[in-house]
């Protein structure tokens, strides 16, 4: 799943919300843009990542900064012990990861914005 810069506006994330490893001064929000990462992602939510959190932690939601620009995955170990990106959406194929790409952070909480008020229980 593809990211944009946010726009800006400011979004309150209810703390309780967040894990205890998660420090307000290590997080940023960025929103969800496509379908890879679908159904656990959707196209409009927010992500909370800690950008602190830079190594690679098996079966983890990262964000990545690759030659397409910030995308959200899962961080597996492939077989022969390197490190592949996997998409929750199964039409898209695992990619492996190069030397290249640059971990920006682990995902702490997603959601939508309404959510991350503390508006109803989606998360």
């Amino acid at each position: 799943m593809v990211f944009e810069e946010s726009d800006g506006s400011p979004l309150r994330i209810v703390r309780d919300l967040l894990p205890p490893w998660a420090r307000d001064h290590e997080l940023s929000c960025i929103g969800a843009v496509g379908d890879s990462m679908e159904p656990e992602i959707r196209a409009g939510d927010v992500l909370v990542v800690a950008t602190t959190y830079t190594e690679a932690v098996e079966g983890q939601l990262v964000v990545v900064h690759t030659d397409d620009g910030l995308v959200v995955k899962r961080h597996q170990r492939t077989r022969d012990g390197g490190w592949e990106f996997v998409s929750t959406n199964p039409k898209y194929p695992p990619r492996r990861a190069t030397g290249e790409d640059r971990l920006v952070g682990r995902v702490a909480w997603h959601g939508t914005r309404s959510a991350a008020r503390g508006e109803g229980a989606e998360a």
